[in-house]
Parts: structure tokens; sequence; C-alpha cells
């Protein structure tokens, strides 16, 4: 009896296992015991590597079995029989060929796992399946000794049988740095079959750097996990730059200097690139002139990073007696390198011998199977002279740096294939025949490459990207691997989404793992087997209720229905329509619901309390009949009943005041927060409500309360104020642009029943300070609750021409508001006014924070990350140039930068424009005024051009913040507004 108990505890702990077997057999009466006698029989030419893929077994066990070749052992008798289909012996037995696995249908990973009386299988399709079988088997005793399972004394496992293989043939992680033992164990437990690791260690392979990668190199494979050193071509760190300085890809510039007759004169850039390949070139009223023969070069300092500071100035003279007059003008173009630059040039010389040094002791030390060469940070491309000069396209050069560092692996390890990030070639709208985009450069990489995506944000949802860059692969021969990033709600959802192509070999790599964290190993679970644990949030209701959660409690769960009901409400949608469409739903995913009907149950529940609240009050609201009243008091009792958190003495309070004053409790009262009631209103096409936060304050008078909402900046179009208010007799709202002179914007009255909230206004109003007036029948005015709700509309706007002066600050067209989500408003609001005259587009930024004294930016260096503290920025697009970035602090300090590539959001810091920016700081905040020159955007735009431009606020106060105009979309990729020149 006692042992049957134990078995049936081990079940629980054996369904536990992780990841979840594909199929698994456990017969809870009979027990196999770990005797210390049993002999571990492997194939005749076990090597060194087989032994050390063992020992995690050893540790588990508690004693080292004895090793028999299977040739010299009697087949079929007691023993541990471990090894790969094919190789072992043991396995052509008739007792143990039926547990072989079917590596044609389940890949080289599969294993088969049996425990019965003659012993223990593990039979592995491929080395790989194999290890993860020893891994499984590890669990079976772990559980076995927490379950103190024993036959006779003995440690047990219970008859077992597993057949199992992975859904997703890529389950890997990206890492910074190297991994601990423990580390490496974990991975191994979660079946993860491939680490990619950045370190700069890769760049500069020392002999102790490199017997310390080889170890780890050497675990990993041990443990079925495939390793992959990164070598970034367009992101390499200072130390390999050192080796060879002007391999570095440079900007190109040209100066316009007077030679005097004997003196030097200095470049007004640092760092130039000088080789043969890449002279300076002079020349004079467009005739070259000759190094040596008319002019002399005075070489300063090229030096990684290429900081400015110290730099000693590259400097020409002209020649006397030459036939350049002595204070000539001569044009000089020549390539240099900005601060931090970091990519390689592939078309420099030195960077193919800088490869070729680097990683061949790379490639012949560790012998990776596989190398990830980036491609995916690109800090510049195709900006120096030696790109230039070959009159390629974007597209080429990234095929010509790809081509040129395979070639170089290819030349020293044939066997080591490389994997890029495909970032830059995903098809965008710009790809078209653009010349600065980079997703052409597919058709001209060379073969036998691993092309991996890195998504970010909610990729697989709703509006997202992940099944059209799905189809996009698959349709070009690519399988469908992916990394990507985010909560692990929306990793699920990717790996699940993944997991389903089906005869479509597809893998993810979770970016930035952690294999300590619980929520890694669920996503290696999911990944490895759909039979894992389901979770219903990331698999039915994420999608519909648009959240993010995983396995939620109670409090989450109401605080998610609380804002999609209201959202759709506010959007005009009857309440009983937004049950049925929840119905409806939930219909459609009845197969994987009625696993958890308990948890479906409290979400329905509490869905239907809230619209059938919403329906009540709309119908009191219509006519005040008392049956509705009583029709309220049950659902206060239901929601007391659904909600075992809720004070009962409360619910009793609630239903005590319905019925003795015959009050409409609001929401406020009975759910602890305030709800937008539902109202017939038609939402503009293309427009969404959204909520405005406000400084509030309240006064009171006999009779009479009044609301002041201060919005900081002009905010609107305000199309609704929500509040709770009781008795009131006349409801009135104003309006004002500095808080003292008020406009009536609407009212009503009533004679004989109070009135109730909402106001809908019938024209929108865009104001800083709204005011919400009261006045009651009898007795002390009541008012709470207030809430704004403006409408959001598309991210477009005018561009006013205002005439050649020193622009105010107060002109200019208001752009609109800026966003923290999709449904609100920032916290701290920043107000944002364009014009141009013919030279330069200005842009105005009223920067607004209810903590103004608070706010933090310390940075005074140029091109320095602004946006990590106090900052402002906008971002602009004409039609035919690169995208340009501008960021100012508070400080007046300045960054500026040119996009890459016009379809990926990489900027170059490295491009300086000359720009000005004017900032001020006030009692609510700062303020700052950019002229940006339209000679950096690539031209003057005629009247009716429309340019793509954004903008965006960073705020550094008590709590982060980021805003902006046009909210990045799902996948995370940054997006434009539309601004149309007058």
């Amino acid at each position: 009896m006692t042992t049957l108990i134990a078995a049936m505890i081990l079940t629980h702990a054996v369904f536990d296992l992780a990841p979840a077997p594909q199929k698994i057999y456990v017969d809870e009466k009979r027990l196999f015991a770990l005797e210390g006698t049993l002999p571990l029989v492997l194939e005749d030419n076990a090597n060194a590597a087989d032994m050390a893929t063992l020992a995690p077994l050893y540790d588990a066990l508690g004693f080292k079995p004895q090793v028999v070749p299977a040739s010299t052992y009697d087949i079929g008798k007691r023993a541990i029989y471990i090894g790969i289909a094919g190789q072992n012996a043991a396995f052509n037995h008739r007792s143990l060929r039926e547990y072989v696995p079917d590596q044609a249908q389940w890949g080289e990973e599969a294993y088969r796992l049996h425990v019965g009386r003659n012993g223990i299988v593990i039979a592995g399709a491929g080395r790989v399946g194999m290890i993860h079988g020893i891994y499984t088997l590890l669990q079976l005793i772990e559980a076995s000794q927490k379950s103190d399972l024993k036959s006779k004394g003995i440690p047990a496992l219970p008859f077992t049988d597993i057949t199992d293989y992975p859904d997703l043939a890529l389950r890997g992680a990206c890492v910074r740095g190297p991994l601990t033992n423990s580390q490496i164990a974990a991975f191994a437990r979660a079946k993860c079959n491939m680490i990619i690791f950045e370190s700069e260690d890769y760049y500069d392979l020392t002999p102790d750097k490199a017997a310390l990668w080889r170890d780890i190199f050497g675990e990993l494979r041990n443990a079925g996990i495939t390793p992959v050193p990164t070598f970034e071509f367009f992101n390499v760190p200072d130390v390999l730059l050192r080796k060879a300085p002007s391999s570095v890809e440079g900007r190109s510039r040209v100066d316009r200097v007077t030679l005097s007759n004997e003196d030097f004169c200095p470049l007004t850039r640092r760092h130039i690139i000088l080789t043969e390949e890449n002279p300076l070139r002079l020349s004079a009223d467009g005739a070259p002139l000759h190094f040596r023969k008319d002019f002399l070069v005075s070489r300063g300092s090229i030096e990684p990073p290429y900081r400015t500071e110290y730099a000693e100035p590259w400097m020409v003279r002209r020649i006397p007696g030459s036939a350049l007059p002595g204070n000539s003008t001569v044009e000089i173009t020549y390539s240099y390198a900005p601060p931090g630059s970091n990519a390689l040039c592939p078309n420099a010389p030195e960077t193919l011998a800088l490869l070729k040094n680097t990683l061949k002791p790379l490639l012949e030390s560790l012998r990776p199977e596989y190398i990830h060469g980036g491609f995916g940070d690109i800090s510049r491309i195709n900006q120096d002279l030696r790109c230039r000069d070959t009159q390629k396209t974007n597209a080429d050069q990234y095929a010509t740096a790809v081509a040129m560092m395979q070639g170089v692996i290819t030349e020293t390890n044939p066997g080591t294939r490389m994997m890029i990030w495909a970032d830059a070639l995903l098809p965008s709208k710009e790809s078209a025949g653009d010349s600065l985009s980079l997703s052409g450069a597919l058709n001209r990489l060379p073969g036998d490459l691993v092309v991996v995506p890195r998504l970010e944000g909610d990729t697989f949802s709703q509006g997202g990207k992940g099944e059209a860059i799905v189809s996009w692969m698959t349709g070009r021969g690519m399988k469908p691997f992916m990394a990507t990033s985010g909560s692990t709600a929306v990793l699920y959802q990717a790996v699940q989404h993944l997991s389903s192509l089906d005869g479509t070999e597809a893998g993810i790599l979770l970016l930035d793992a952690d294999p300590g964290k619980g929520e890694t190993k669920l996503l290696f679970d999911k990944a490895w087997s759909r039979s894992a644990p389901v979770f219903p949030w990331p698999e039915v209701w994420n999608p519909f209720f648009g959240s993010d959660l995983l396995t939620p409690d109670f409090e989450a769960i109401k605080d998610v229905l609380w804002i999609f009901t209201e959202r759709r409400i506010l959007s005009g949608t009857v309440p009983e329509e937004i049950w049925s469409d929840f119905e409806r739903y939930a219909a459609q995913h009845a197969v994987i619901l009625k696993n958890y009907k308990e948890e479906t149950d409290r979400i329905a529940s509490f869905l239907r309390l809230l619209t059938r609240f919403l329906s009540l009050e709309h119908a009191y609201n219509a006519e005040t009949k008392p049956s509705l009243l009583k029709d309220l008091a049950g659902l206060v009792k239901e929601y007391g009943e659904l909600d075992a958190d809720i004070d009962q003495d409360r619910i009793t309070q609630i239903q005590t005041t319905i019925k003795s004053q015959s009050l409409f409790v609001p929401a406020s009262i009975l759910f602890g927060r305030s709800l937008a009631y539902y109202r017939s209103v038609k939402i503009p096409a293309g427009a969404e409500p959204c909520e405005a936060p406000a400084a509030l304050e309240y006064s009171d008078t006999e009779g009479k309360t009044q609301a002041t909402l201060d919005f900081l900046v002009t905010c609107g179009p305000v199309f609704r104020i929500d509040f709770e208010t009781v008795n009131a007799r006349d409801i009135s709202l104003f309006a004002s642009d500095d808080g003292v002179s008020y406009e009536r914007i609407t009212s009503m009255t009533s004679s004989t029943e109070g009135l109730r909230g909402p106001l809908l206004l019938a024209k929108p109003v865009n104001k800083r300070f709204l005011q919400i007036r009261i006045e009651s029948f009898h007795g002390p005015a009541v008012l709470r609750e207030v809430r704004a709700f403006f409408l959001k509309l598309s991210a477009e706007t005018n561009c006013p021409i205002i005439a050649d002066t020193a622009p105010a600050s107060d002109k200019g067209q208001h752009v609109g508001m800026l966003y923290a989500n999709p449904w609100q408003l920032a916290v701290a609001p920043t107000e944002i006014r364009v014009h141009r005259d013919s030279q330069s587009l200005y842009v105005h930024f009223l920067a607004r924070d209810p903590l103004p004294h608070a706010m933090g930016a310390v940075m005074k260096e140029s091109d320095a990350a602004l946006w990590e503290e106090e900052s402002v920025e906008v971002c602009v697009k004409s039609t035919q140039a690169y995208a340009r970035r501008f960021v100012v602090n508070p400080l007046g300090t300045k960054h500026d930068a040119m996009a890459v590539a016009s379809n990926i959001h990489n900027w170059d810091p490295g491009w300086d424009g000359d720009w000005e920016a004017r900032t001020g700081t006030d009692e609510n905040g700062w303020q700052a005024l950019l002229r940006i020159p339209f000679a950096l955007l690539g031209g003057s735009p005629k009247s009716g051009d429309i340019w793509e431009i954004n903008f965006s606020r960073y705020r550094n106060n008590v709590e982060k913040e980021t805003s902006k105009w046009r909210l990045d979309d799902v996948d995370g990729l940054m997006t434009y507004g539309l601004m149309k020149f007058e």
C-alpha cells in the first residue's frame, strides 16, 4: 500500500516534466529499482565526448555504473541502455528494437525513454536526442527521490514509456557574456538547442580567453546545445578597430579652405581615413591637385573611439613654387571617422585583412557550427568615400559586407555556416525601387545563410506583422526562424503561432534570455511541445481583450475587463453588444476553455455584471423606474458573491442605500473606481476616444461646487466630461486659455430630477482649462470622479508659411497631442507648433510637467544619449533623403543623427548638421525652439509637398515616460505622421 501511494504521488511529478513529453505512459503499480550494480551499456566505440554527456546522470543516480560495450553484454538483461539508434548495437536486439525512435518522422532530436522490467532504455534518433532523453531521465530520478519512492528499500522509478520530439526545430537563446555551469544545465533541462553569445572576447581572442570559451562551448555541446559566437560586422568594439583604425566606415566631407604660401591649414575634422585607396582629394576651380606635387599633408590622429578631444589635427599645405598660386581657395574631399564610429567598411582592404586575422583564431579555436555576423545593428553604411566611389546602392554594400565575411569563414573553416539578423531585409513600403533601402540585398546574398529577423513588441497580436513575415519567409524558401523579445505573454503567443505551422521547420530565439527565470522555462516548454501546459490568457483572452496577461489573479482580470469595457463604451458600443461579442468569441474557443471552466466563468460573470450595470444606468438615466433600482440591488448582491475579497458589510450598506434613498449608486461606490457610462455617440471615422490627464482643483460654496481641469497645455478636441454628482439641478461647462477668463461651452438644467453625467459636447473644444460647475436643488452640491476624454485623430498636420522674421513661440500650426499609449495622453503633456519660412523648418516644444522642479537633465556633451533623460525630439523624413533626427534637452545640449537606411530605424550620430535650438525653463516646465534648415533635409519643400515627421518627449522625473505624436506600431517599429506644406 505504501508503494502504491508513493507511485501515485510521483505520477503528479512525472506529468510536471518540463518540457512536457509529446507522449507519456506511467504504470503506477510497477517499479524498477535503481540498484548500484546496474551496468551501463553503451556503443562499442563510445568516446570521451559520449562519456561527458553522462556526468549529470551519474550525479542524479548517486553512483557511477560500470560501462559495458554492447557487443560484450547479454542484451535484454537488467541494465541501463543509452545510445543513438544505428550506433548502439543493443538497439538491434529484438527486446529493445521497439524503443528506437523514428528519425524520419520526428527528426534527430527525437528520443524514446523506457523504464521497464529489464531496465532503462534511452534511444536517441541522433546525439542531441539521446542527450534530451538523459535530461528527462534526470527529472524522473529527482521526482522519485523527492517522493521517496523505493522498491524493497532501494530507490526506484515507476515503469514509464516516453516518446518525445520537438515541435519547433530551433529553440534558442541570445545571451551576453559567458554562462555558468548551473545556467548551462538550466538551458539543457529546458531542451534549448542553440545559444548565441555576444562578447568582446571574440574580437581579440587571447589564449586565455580561447581556453575559457573552449570549455564553455564543450560543456554546451555535451548538453546538446549548439554554441554560436557573434562577430558583428557593422557594430564592432574598439578593441578590434585599434588593430586597423582605417578599416572603419567613415563619413565623407568637403572642406573649403584657403592655402597660404607656406603655413599648414587644419582640416575641420579629426581622424582622417587616409590610405592608398582613399587619398585626400584636393581641387582648385574644378581642377584636381596632386599630392607631393601641389600639396603636402601633415598626418594627425586616427585612433578609436575617434574622439576629438586631444586628437592631433590633420593639415594640408601648398608646396611653394607649384602650379597652385598662394592664398588659393581649394576644395578638400575626404573620409573621416566621427566619434564612436564602429562599423567596418566593406570596400577597405584593411577590413578584409582584419577579418582574416581575427576570424581565423576564433574559428580554429572554437570550431563553431555557426557564427553570427550581426548585420542587424548597423551604425553606418555607404557613407565612406571608399564605398561611394563604387556607386553601389546601400543594398549592394550590405551584400558586399556579407559576402566578404562569408568568404573568410568558408576559406578558414568550410564547415561553419553564417547566421545574420534579417531586420534590414524585411519588406516595407519604402523598399520598392528605393536606393536608400537595404531590403533589396536579400537577392544578392550568398547561399547557405541562416536568416533570422528580430521582432520586438506584440508581433503576433492583432495588427502585428508576425503572420505576414512568416508568409514572406516561407514564400522565399527561408525557414521561419525568429528572434523575439517582450513580455512573457507576448513571447508565448509568438511560440504558439510558430509551433502551429505544420509541415514547416520553424524556430524561435529568445533575446536576452535568463535561464534562472520561470518565464524562460515556460517559453522553452511551449517551444518544445504544444502539449505543454496551456495558459488561456495568452492563447485565448489576450487577443480579445487587448491585454498582456499570463497567469493573472482576479484583481488583474477585473482591471483588464474594466479597461476593455470602457474603451468600447467610449466608442459608442451598446453594453449588450459587448456581451454578445464576448459570448461569440468564447464559443469559438470552447475546446480550450472547457479545461478552464472556473476561470472562464469568473471572467464571464464579471463582464456580464459590468455590461448589465451599464445597461441599467443607461435605462435609469432615461427614466427613473423603481424596478431598475431593484435590479441594481440584485446586481450588487451578485457582485458580493462573485468577488470574495470585497467587504460584505459594504455590499449590505450599498444595498441599504439603494433601497432607503432610492439612489442609483455610481460605479465608483459599487466597484471602487469610476466608469464611463454608455451614451449614444457617433465617433468620427479614424478617431479614437482617449483619456486626458489633468490637474484637478475643487472648490465649494453653499449649494454650489466646481472642478477646474488644467491640462497644462492646449488639449483637445475634448468631446466628453465624465463625473459623479447627486441632486444636481444645473450643470455647466466653461473653457479658458489662461485660467482667468472663462467662456460657457454647454449646460443642462432640470426642475424635477437630479441631473447625471456625462456631458457630451456637440462641438469638441481645444483649451488648456475646463471648468465644470454644479448647483444643487437643496443642500450641499456633490461633484467627484471628474474625467475628460478627447478624440485621438490621425497624426497629420499642416505646416504654414510665416515671413522670414524672428519667429514667435506662439506662432505656427498646433500639431496635436503626444501619447504615452494608444489610449491615453502623456501625464507630462507637450504642446508642439510648426511653421516654416523660405529657408527653415521651425518646431516649438512647450514641455509641461506636473512636477517641474523634479525634472532631470545633466548631459552637456554634444551627441550624448539625450533620450535617457529629459529631452524632446523631432524626426523628419523628406521624400528623397535619409530621415534626420534632432534631440535637445533643457540645457540646450543637442544630438543629431541621420538614418542609416530608409527601411530600418538605426541612426548614425556621426552625421552633424548646422541647426539651432533655443531652450528655457519656467515654473511649469521648459520649452525649446528648433530651427532646422531645409538644406539639411534634402532641399526646400514645395507647396503641397508631404513629408513624414514625428515628435517625441522623454520625461525624466520621479517617473519616466516616453510620449509620441505617432506611436510606434505593435511590432515596436518606429512610425511617422504626415506634414503637408502650405
